[in-house]
């Protein structure tokens, strides 16, 4: 196996290692989520959906965003 897949490999193996309270980051804005690219990119992820393949998140500071679902693999961890 080279490098550069297992590299790649190991970068979708850590963004998939989200845990309920972690921080992460929307890293694409489709069906119909385009709205939130003005608001601060920061979330909490609060539960998870069908064997984690979606996650539940929250807008960090905004209380009028209801939380959604969103695929997993959308998200980045964001290391504080």
């Amino acid at each position: 196996m080279n490098t550069k897949k297992m590299n790649t490999e190991k970068m979708n193996t850590e963004k998939m290692n989200t845990e309920i309270g972690d921080i992460v980051e929307i890293i694409v804005f489709d069906d119909g989520r385009q709205k939130y690219k003005r608001e601060s990119n920061r979330w909490v992820v609060v539960d998870f959906k069908f064997n984690r393949g979606k996650s539940i998140i929250k807008h960090i500071s905004s209380e009028i965003i209801k939380p959604f679902s969103i695929s997993s693999w959308k998200l980045n961890k964001v290391i504080l």
